[in-house]
């Protein structure tokens, strides 16, 4: 399994965020607030046969230490805890996509 394309669903996720009006046209998100993030594979995801991870990252230098390097895997989080970065995934529109809630964790670097 590989990955076509990764859309970071900048309309709806700015307006969620009410950061639409900031002048960067980059995914600016909020803490403790759910994000998604739209994933295009090459086949269908098997949830009990296949390995997924997210890694998130900010800045220059991203280390984990210093919380600017997130690894996130399916059923290994919990989306409702939002003192931690966790994830949740859904189908997407149609086979072969992955609809990626994440929710940064209260106290992270967003």
């Amino acid at each position: 399994m590989s990955t076509h394309q990764v859309d970071l669903q900048l309309e709806i996720n700015r307006k969620e965020h009410r950061t639409d009006e900031y002048e960067l046209d980059k995914l600016i998100v909020r803490r403790g607030q759910h994000f998604q993030i739209l994933i295009e594979l090459d086949r269908p995801y098997r949830p009990d046969s296949d390995s997924l991870e997210i890694y998130l990252m900010y800045g220059p230098k991203p280390r984990v230490s210093k919380g600017t390097l997130v690894k996130l895997c399916p059923n290994k989080s919990d989306i409702n805890n939002s003192k931690y970065w966790s994830m949740k995934l859904d189908a997407g529109p149609e086979e072969g996509f992955l609809l990626v809630h994440v929710m940064p964790g209260v106290t992270s670097m967003v």
